[in-house]
């Protein structure tokens, strides 16, 4: 159990070097939530915050995943110029 802990903190840590993005979709009328630097994929929601979790949960799984395989992982894209991380928050805007 400590060593599956370690191994998402770990994980959790390294994916606070990517950039993440949430944004609303006017086409789906849903918050999208993205980090291109390691996967094309996105998640999707309603509520602005769970979709920011739930894209952080998908980051972290995605570099224990690249990692159990023994892959490189990507460049960090956070901290990458002006951009360290961008989380955009508020209300719908269409409400």
């Amino acid at each position: 159990m400590k060593a599956r802990r370690a191994a998402n903190s770990s994980a959790v840590t390294k994916a606070a070097r990517y950039i993440k993005f949430v944004e609303w979709s006017e086409a789906d009328q849903v918050y999208v939530g993205r980090c291109p630097a390691l996967f094309a994929g996105a998640v999707h929601g309603h509520v602005e915050a769970k979709v920011y979790k739930e894209l952080c949960d998908v980051v972290a799984e995605w570099i224990i995943n690249i990692e159990k395989r023994g892959e490189p992982l990507p460049a960090p894209s956070a901290g990458q110029g002006s951009i360290h991380k961008r989380i955009l928050r508020g209300s719908n805007p269409t409400r």
